[in-house]
């Protein structure tokens, strides 16, 4: 049995550990080790879930043989989060990626390392989907879509066929994103929003359509 850490917090830690149990007990050739995590102080648990140590102490089980899932993801902190994961170095082949059985992917379809896919995601044939990228549940990815390395897909997002999605991109809540457009690197789609044309690097959209909100000078 394989033993992978989740190297992340109660937040997209603790929702991605829910489906992870659940795939585990379908399949039951991983064990969840526990959580690393800078911010817990003394407390030891995450639910049911031990904290095991800081990010810091990756290497030591990095030698002992462990696998990782990189759930250190938000909005606000997306770069640094991301170049945090860049630091440390963990090779590939330790980030597996995991799918949930109620998920419907064909086999025409490309899938990264670390990439998380939830409850009743639906991705079509062609799309190719970044390293590190989580789609939450009932997402729905469009044929032959292409999302970036650290994607972050919200629950009951729906991205039309062929988008170019640039790295960290972030699709919010019940979002629609029309096809054949491009939406840059480090772009946020607000939850609800609609779409309708490319969207620049680091720029947030909202609304119906969605419009690029103005940046503090």
């Amino acid at each position: 049995m394989k033993k992978i850490i989740i190297i992340g917090s109660k937040g997209n830690g603790s929702v991605i550990a829910s489906s992870l149990e659940d795939i585990i007990q379908k399949k039951n050739d991983w064990q969840i080790a526990g959580y690393l995590n800078d911010d817990y102080g003394k407390e030891k648990y995450i639910f049911d879930i031990p904290i095991i140590g800081k990010v810091e102490d990756y290497k030591k089980f990095l030698e002992d043989g462990y696998h990782f899932i990189y759930a250190l993801t938000t909005v606000k902190k997306a770069k640094s989060r991301y170049e945090l994961f860049r630091s440390l170095n963990i090779p590939a082949e330790r980030l597996p990626t995991f799918l949930h059985s109620t998920a419907v992917i064909p086999k025409h379809v490309k899938l990264g390392y670390g990439v998380i896919i939830m409850p009743g995601v639906i991705i079509s044939p062609g799309a190719i989907i970044g390293n590190l990228t989580q789609i939450y549940g009932n997402g729905f990815i469009g044929h032959d879509t292409s999302l970036g390395e650290f994607s972050f897909v919200s629950n009951n997002a729906s991205l039309g066929s062929k988008i170019i999605g640039g790295i960290g991109a972030h699709y919010g809540t019940n979002c629609s994103i029309r096809g054949n457009i491009k939406i840059g690197s480090w772009a946020v789609c607000g939850i609800g929003s609609v779409v309708v044309k490319d969207v620049p690097e680091d720029a947030i959209v909202v609304g119906n359509p969605a419009k690029e909100l103005k940046k503090d000078v």
